[in-house]
């Protein structure tokens, strides 16, 4: 009695992980970084037609501000 007590224990808690839902944590605010040159013409595009915000938008996440740094090198985003 007392093992099958505790293997029906051990199963639950192996399977009670997979039912639940995993963590999510909002952000307001997310920093891209990105120099000049022909490589960034994509990030210059979603900079220019807010894709990221849309995207965001259609995710449910309505407040998103994007911040857009410049880099002219090899410099760290603080």
């Amino acid at each position: 009695m007392r093992r099958t007590l505790v293997a029906a224990l051990v199963a639950a808690s192996v399977a009670l992980p997979a039912l639940t839902l995993p963590a999510c944590a909002e952000i307001g605010e997310i920093t891209i970084g990105q120099q000049f040159g022909a490589i960034f013409i994509p990030l210059m595009a979603m900079e220019n037609q807010k894709l990221i915000e849309k995207h965001a938008a259609a995710a449910g996440i309505t407040d998103l501000k994007v911040d857009w740094k410049k880099l002219a090198g090899p410099s760290a985003l603080v």
